[in-house]
């Protein structure tokens, strides 16, 4: 590496990390994914298989796929401290941005607008809280990243199992799958990218080895079934998720959430995960001011990637077809969250295609000056650094301190049911399971009888679901119930289940 080389990575790495850990945040994010990836790489790494080890019984998981907690799993021979697993995250978006650099150099002439767009990615809020998370959305990016810049390697004159870099992309495209299951939708841009120029011997060889990878994990989950879980695609199938008793999509609904979708991410997900806080929601939740953005910066992002020089109809289609799983997702869901690990090539192809208007039908100007756009974003950052800085909301410091009772004070047998088993398993590690939803007390009861559940804890978490279904079945029969511990402000309680004097109403 030269000294001019050197000199940009330091100063990079200062910038970088200088930010990030001022925004950095020790806690725990109260999002659930991040703990349960947290605990599967654990099992993994203790020899007891991809299991979810909060749940009682050895239940082998299906709900996310194994690639994230496998990089956890490897790193917790190292350590197994949660903060360096958050920021390992932070190095993968660093190393992201370095590969965005060098790898759009390829794709585009001119330095400035790159390191402007790099720059302007560097400084995105949401970016840089989710790289302080134990989430896969940062992983995501890197891979993406590094599968590109293999395939930019291939030498197409080569046999395909010849070729180290052909070998190496496939195995990082099968990854991909394994960390995020929409990562499907590169691979799909990847066949009819290699269909439409002709690349027939590349493209079997593409099929039938990913189709190697990615079959054991669809037919493993295929064969497992437990009462504590579902998989993503049994949840997408609801109308909601979270409120099962109404029911599976039809035709109809499924048209009526693809639309629905389509407004709220174009109305306050995109413009937001661009310019953090560019539309306020509000109760109708829409904004015609943010539909008008998105489609402005969807159709910069169009002008740009028809610009660059290689991989345009990839990237056309890889982020056409991700964002259309999205729509087919529940509207639960929806959130700038999902659209993370497309939002870096959304930023660089609408600036690509911002500046190419600019200097091609308006007036010439330095590609330089376009890094002005930070000055949007850099004013949040010191939201997150107070974000960073306050203490766990009273509700959830309740729910840690009744979890940290329960350690020291039930036996390794006891079951508790509560609203967040797997961070109740990180403070307490006894064993827990969630509640039915469902609105009939006695199938809910039963439910905890059935499956041997010893303790129940009546948080004020903010999930509705608790006062929907838990507590109207436990004030039906509070006699099956006696206070063990309390927290006050808010009151939480975790309560002793006798299910013997149940006395189930006709």
């Amino acid at each position: 590496m030269d000294k001019k080389k050197l000199f940009f990575f330091a100063l990079s790495f200062i910038a970088f990390f200088s930010i990030y850990f001022y925004i950095f945040d020790n806690k725990l994010d109260l999002n659930g994914d991040n703990i349960s990836y947290y605990l599967l790489g654990k099992s993994l790494n203790e020899g007891k298989g991809f299991t979810s080890i909060w749940n009682p019984g050895h239940v082998p998981h299906k709900h996310f796929p194994p690639g994230y907690p496998v990089i956890i799993a490897i790193f917790m021979f190292i350590t197994k401290s949660y903060l360096f697993f958050k920021f390992l995250n932070g190095i993968f978006l660093f190393l992201s941005l370095l590969l965005f650099y060098k790898i759009f150099l390829i794709f585009y002439d001119d330095w400035r607008v790159i390191l402007s767009a790099v720059i302007f990615i560097g400084v995105n809020i949401y970016l840089l809280r989710y790289s302080t998370l134990m989430m896969t959305e940062i992983p995501f990016i890197f891979f993406s990243l590094l599968l590109v810049w293999f395939l930019l390697k291939i030498n197409y004159n080569k046999s395909p199992h010849k070729d180290i870099n052909f070998i190496v992309s496939v195995l990082v495209l099968g990854f991909l799958f394994y960390i995020r299951s929409v990562g499907i939708s590169i691979f799909g841009a990847l066949v009819i990218f290699m269909l439409f120029n002709k690349k027939i011997k590349h493209l079997l060889y593409l099929v039938f080895l990913y189709m190697g990878l990615v079959l054991p994990w669809i037919i493993r989950n295929a064969m497992v079934t437990n009462s504590f879980e579902t998989s993503y695609l049994e949840e997408v199938l609801m109308k909601n998720p979270y409120r099962p008793y109404l029911g599976h999509l039809n035709i109809v609904s499924g048209i009526e959430r693809i639309w629905l979708n389509l407004k709220l991410y174009l109305s306050t997900e995109i413009p937001n995960g661009i310019f953090y806080n560019f539309v306020s929601e509000t109760p109708n939740y829409f904004s015609t001011g943010g539909i008008i953005f998105s489609l402005i910066v969807i159709g910069l992002a169009i002008f740009g990637i028809i610009k660059i020089k290689k991989f345009s109809l990839f990237f056309a289609i890889y982020l056409g077809a991700t964002f259309f799983i999205l729509l087919l997702w529940p509207e639960a869901w929806t959130d700038v969250r999902f659209i993370l690990p497309i939002l870096p090539f959304l930023i660089i192809f609408s600036i690509i295609g911002l500046y190419e208007i600019i200097n091609r039908f308006m007036f010439k100007i330095n590609p330089l000056l376009l890094t002005i756009l930070i000055i949007f974003n850099l004013s949040s950052l010191e939201e997150l650094n107070i974000k960073a800085k306050s203490d766990y909301p009273p509700g959830w410091r309740n729910y840690f301190s009744i979890a940290r009772y329960c350690k020291k004070n039930l036996t390794e047998e006891d079951i508790v049911c509560c609203r967040k088993p797997a961070f109740f398993y990180f403070f307490s590690e006894k064993k827990g399971l969630k509640h039915k939803f469902t609105k009939d007390a006695e199938k809910l009861l039963q439910d905890l009888k059935d499956n041997n559940v010893t303790y129940v804890v009546l948080d004020q978490l903010g999930f509705s679901s608790t006062f929907l279904y838990l507590l109207p079945a436990v004030k039906k029969y509070e006699n099956a119930f006696d206070v063990v511990y309390a927290e006050d402000n808010p009151p939480t309680l975790l309560l002793k289940f006798k299910p013997d004097l149940l006395n189930f109403q006709k």
